[in-house]
């Protein structure tokens, strides 16, 4: 849901500036969220799937600071 949510809501209201900066390091981060949640699936120690899913979590807080910077610098009297 965060991948399709940054891919089809997010990024196309981006200033057109913004899509090739602030958008590409959204949705590179958000499809690390399910990338590294695929990829610990299975992992035949837990502490390997344990780590995959701490990236997960922290592309998800990744994703998060991206929104709160494009909301911050997008406020009126921001400058931009």
């Amino acid at each position: 849901m965060l991948r399709l949510f940054v891919a089809r809501q997010v990024v196309p209201a981006l200033p057109r500036d913004e899509r090739y900066r602030l958008g590409d390091q959204l949705l590179r981060a958000a499809r690390a969220t399910t990338a590294n949640i695929a990829e610990g699936y299975r992992r035949f120690h837990y502490l390997d799937n344990a780590k995959f899913c701490s990236n997960a979590r922290s592309s998800c807080w990744e994703v998060l600071d991206h929104l709160i910077t494009g909301n911050d610098e997008s406020s009126p009297g921001s400058g931009l």
